[in-house]
């Protein structure tokens, strides 16, 4: 069975529409999807899940980093103050 994208993409050859700047542009585009590798479904959870993970363990760090900054200039400031 040909891909969707193909198939569209055929149907469009030949008429008036693909004449068009924008019907050549749409057809090339069809056309281009065709050859694309997409990834398994497998492929898309694994990329996820990293992501996700990968952006805990740095919102985590950034927030420990923020955590101990504020608490240094707080105690800073009130150094400066007892002054």
């Amino acid at each position: 069975m040909a891909s969707l994208a193909k198939r569209a993409s055929d149907g469009l050859r030949n008429t008036w529409f693909e004449q068009t700047r924008v019907g050549k542009f749409i057809v090339n585009v069809l056309v281009e999807l065709d050859h694309v590798t997409w990834p398994t479904k497998d492929e898309v959870v694994n990329s996820a899940v990293v992501v996700i993970v990968t952006t805990l363990i740095f919102g985590a760090f950034i927030g420990g980093v923020d955590v101990v900054l504020a608490q240094f200039f707080k105690w800073l400031a009130g150094l400066g103050m007892a002054s």
